[in-house]
């Protein structure tokens, strides 16, 4: 089996975006977080820019709060909320792999 390599020129805006999901991340110092959204952009191909797209998963930051600041309250309980359905997810993998 050979690999190949593809380049894709993303200095170009992509033809089309599609919504994937928002998640939260605090950083190191846990002093801010922040929301970001993950997108799916679709380039043209480099050797059939009329007839072929290539999807490529990027990431757009969105706003950013100190952890302190009230306006941050949103974010912290959606990553909490995903923090929760992560360990949940995690559980019940490994609960269905004992079985």
């Amino acid at each position: 089996m050979t690999m190949q390599t593809l380049v894709i020129n993303t200095d170009q805006f992509p033809i089309k975006t599609k919504h994937v999901a928002f998640y939260t991340s605090v950083d190191e110092a846990r002093e801010n977080i922040s929301l970001r959204e993950v997108l799916e952009c679709f380039y043209p191909h480099p050797e059939a820019p009329e007839e072929v797209l290539i999807s490529r998963l990027e990431t757009k930051h969105i706003i950013s709060f100190s952890l302190r600041d009230e306006r941050s309250a949103a974010l912290a309980l959606l990553d909490h909320a995903q923090n929760n359905i992560k360990t949940l997810v995690m559980v019940s993998t490994l609960s269905c792999e004992k079985s």
